[in-house]
């Protein structure tokens, strides 16, 4: 894995340590995870319709035709803009980690925290493929978190933050 390489770090070259590199290849997986789970979505507008229908008669709406389609069409949008926002924001995080940013172990654990919330909430109602890849999803996302907080981690961290503020 030579190609993880601190960008900040081009005199000394040191390694990112192997937690970082791991979790940094989880977060791209995740991303992978998250962008399937995300077509599945797209792919899946009959099955959103029949969500949406049934969570309206759970909370005893009734939607005529017209307004089970809007219904429809702004769960199929918000569903499919989550999932793309999500994709992005695991590619981000997974960059921040691996060029030794302080950022990132926060920003990926809030990522990572704020999607376990979210699926949690979410996948009570739904069963299928796309839950599945949720569920996927979260465990790579505590995984990731895990290992940005392990030992070596901190160090070398500092040592990147340490570096950039002497460049600057």
């Amino acid at each position: 894995m030579e190609s993880f390489r601190s960008d900040d770090d081009t005199t000394t070259g040191e390694a990112v340590p192997q937690p970082v590199r791991y979790a940094v290849w989880l977060m791209l997986a995740g991303a992978l995870v998250q962008a399937l789970s995300t077509l599945t979505t797209a792919l899946d507008r009959e099955g959103i319709r029949a969500q949406t229908a049934r969570l309206a008669d759970e909370f005893d709406r009734s939607l005529d035709g017209k307004a089970l389609e809007r219904a429809t069409d702004q769960a199929y949008w918000f569903g499919v803009g989550t999932g793309v926002t999500f994709v992005a924001l695991w590619l981000v995080v997974a960059r921040l980690c691996a060029i030794g940013r302080t950022s990132g172990r926060p920003l990926a654990t809030l990522f990572a925290t704020v999607y376990t919330f979210t699926f949690a909430f979410s996948a009570v109602r739904s069963f299928g493929p796309g839950a599945f890849l949720g569920l996927v999803t979260v465990v790579v996302g505590v995984s990731a978190v895990y290992l940005l907080w392990r030992r070596p981690v901190t160090p070398w961290l500092a040592r990147c933050a340490a570096r950039r503020s002497q460049g600057a």
